[in-house]
């Protein structure tokens, strides 16, 4: 996927614009949007420099027909303006939304995306020995307490007992009748 195609998804997807679900790269018939919002019937394209020439523009205006013919409003961005200002795609995309009934006009700002590196992820602990220290002051070591190799055996596993109970204190000798 290329970067500005990347961009708008990061703001679009999992319900982060206007709280809405995008898919990417979605068949549609014969062609396959961008980006589509079946509930707003809203298609989303995002065209690098090719769609300027005079072939590709004919070819787009045939696919625009087919997608608005399915009763999709389709809109067009440009790479470079998605690149350059994505705020103002993101207002133009809320219109638009605003126009097919998707979204209410007075409804609240539109959210601003994650940083990335995903929601609420936390940056890993730094590797210090400072760290370490601390860290291991709060974990309690394996050997310490119930479980295997600890518990009532001061010397930890080494000291746990290996042996088996003897056979005859598992199964006793069944009773003949005659022991009273």
């Amino acid at each position: 996927m290329p970067e500005p195609e990347r961009r708008l998804w990061r703001a679009l997807r999992g319900h982060r614009f206007a709280g809405l679900s995008f898919r990417r790269q979605q068949p549609i018939g014969p062609y396959i949007a961008d980006f589509v919002c079946f509930s707003a019937k809203l298609v989303i394209e995002a065209d690098g420099d090719s769609h300027g020439h005079e072939p590709q523009r004919r070819h787009d205006a045939v696919r625009a027909r087919f997608l608005e013919a399915a009763g999709f409003r389709v809109v067009r961005f440009w790479n470079a303006e998605i690149m350059t200002g994505l705020d103002g795609v993101l207002e133009r995309l809320r219109g638009e939304l605003i126009a097919a009934g998707a979204v209410a006009a007075d409804g609240p700002p539109l959210p601003v995306p994650p940083p990335r590196g995903g929601r609420g992820r936390q940056p890993p602990l730094a590797k210090t020995a400072a760290t370490n220290e601390t860290l291991s002051s709060c974990v309690p070591s394996p050997l310490e307490g119930e479980g295997q190799g600890g518990g009532d055996y001061p010397g930890g596993r080494d000291q746990t007992p290996r042996t088996k109970p003897d056979r005859a204190a598992r199964h006793p000798p069944a009773s003949n009748g005659t022991d009273r």
